[in-house]
């Protein structure tokens, strides 16, 4: 269960951006919803525990809250899983390299690395550099490490934002089947209507 007050927040060009209260049940799907400029980004970022409140708070049952800039112990390595619109790698290692430092550090098992890669096609790819690959790829494997997380809550900034229709519809049902099998929750901010069919919450920001 996540649940937010109204939270408010500053970007760095000194912009206050307010969201809504908010609860989301465990094992439930919230849309973020809006124009460019709306604060979609900001939003997942602030729940990610990356940019720092000026008021309200955000608390994940039994991982803590964060109030301002007080994120809790663990917050980003256990409590959310993070899909950023502009994925970050070690450019230079492999896919699969990329994929077992990132669950290292969460302390993920990595049994399941291959069946995960092979469902959102990037398995044949496994052994090239990041730096090698198509946006769209990067992007795939960026879903890979939230499909491979045990973390409660998925946060997903445009995650099918650089996919062709064929990818766009795999990885949706494959964030299906995951949340269906751990009773995960996801937040996803996106301009994709397709997601809509997903969603159990939608916020339209303005």
């Amino acid at each position: 269960m996540l649940r937010a007050s109204e939270i408010q927040c500053y970007l760095e060009n000194d912009t206050s951006l307010y969201f809504p209260p908010l609860e989301l049940p465990k094992g439930k799907t919230l849309l973020i919803k809006g124009n460019s400029g709306a604060g979609k980004t900001s939003f997942i970022h602030s729940i990610a525990g990356l940019i720092p409140l000026v008021s309200g708070e955000i608390e994940i049952k039994d991982f803590g809250k964060i109030v301002q800039n007080k994120v809790p112990r663990g917050w980003r390595q256990n409590a959310v899983t993070f899909v950023p619109q502009r994925p970050l790698f070690w450019p230079s290692l492999s896919v699969f390299d990329n994929l077992k430092l990132g669950q290292w550090s969460k302390g993920v098992s990595s049994e399941n690395n291959f069946e995960v890669l092979e469902k959102l096609g990037i398995l044949h790819v496994s052994k090239k550099p990041v730096n090698t690959l198509s946006y769209g790829q990067q992007q795939r494997l960026s879903v890979a490490r939230a499909l491979t997380s045990k973390a409660p809550l998925i946060l997903a900034d445009e995650p099918t934002s650089s996919l062709d229709e064929e990818n766009k519809i795999n990885v949706l049902k494959l964030f299906q089947e995951h949340q269906s099998e751990t009773k995960c929750s996801m937040i996803i901010s996106t301009h994709d209507s397709n997601i809509d069919s997903i969603a159990h919450q939608i916020v339209n920001l303005k």
